[in-house]
């Protein structure tokens, strides 16, 4: 089964996207793509690309930042994947990733991965760690489990989390049930809209088995994470 990897880009992320992208370019799983969806950066992204990872370039360069719905959407029409994983130029995944999403994946409900959060400190010392061949080590850093989330919990409070676009997916059908996600540039209509339909169907995401790490960056948008979506973080447990 072909999958397909959806990444939206703006702006001000490259350096954590290239290490994003290494571990992407060699995962396990042998039938995939990687499609980054360029909406307005200035930055030079095409050329982190070649081989599985595809550059899509949505907008002119220097564009005003928008909701990445509207990436999504369009990289969903784009790709050519019966499985679609939807996540973040931040989020270093496993290079087993896409092997046990499609693997775990009974039809019943969107898979997504824990979504960990790196200090600052651990972003900027990354070299230091063995990220390219064990990505989980990271957990063995001091004051790892306390540190403080973007979504307002720490670290040991998020295990139990699936809820955020870090690394999710499922098959088109499943996406269908949902119609994928709004085509709308309203910012927070994607985790929060979502997680709330899919749990009024009776299918609230369910863990993928492994996490994904967050890279530190500027937000853009409010911290900590939207309080909707807390509701529905402490509604689905």
């Amino acid at each position: 089964m072909k999958v397909s990897v959806l990444i939206p880009y703006f702006q001000g992320r490259r350096r954590l996207l290239t290490r994003t992208l290494w571990l992407l370019r060699n995962q396990t799983y042998q039938d995939y793509e990687v499609l980054i969806l360029d909406d307005g950066s200035d930055e030079q992204i095409v050329e982190l690309c070649g081989g599985p990872v595809i550059y899509e370039q949505l907008r002119p360069a220097g564009s005003p930042p928008r909701a990445s719905n509207m990436a999504y959407v369009h990289g969903y029409r784009k790709c050519q994947g019966e499985f679609v994983i939807l996540t973040h130029p931040e989020y270093m995944a496993p290079l087993n990733a896409i092997e046990r999403i499609v693997g775990a994946y009974d039809g019943s409900a969107r898979l997504s991965a824990t979504a960990l959060a790196l200090s600052p400190e651990m972003t900027a010392r990354l070299q230091d760690y063995p990220w390219e061949t064990d990505l989980d080590a990271l957990q063995n850093e001091p004051g790892f489990w306390g540190f403080g989330t973007p979504w307002g919990w720490i670290n040991s409070d998020a295990r139990g989390w699936c809820h955020h676009f870090a690394f999710t997916g499922q098959t088109r059908e499943g996406w269908a049930l949902t119609d994928f996600i709004p085509e709308t540039d309203q910012r927070h209509m994607n985790d929060s809209w979502i997680v709330g339909v899919e749990v009024a169907m009776g299918r609230p995401p369910m863990p993928a088995g492994f996490a994904v790490y967050h890279q530190h960056h500027t937000r853009t948008t409010e911290w900590p994470f939207p309080q909707k979506s807390v509701r529905i973080a402490r509604m689905t447990g």
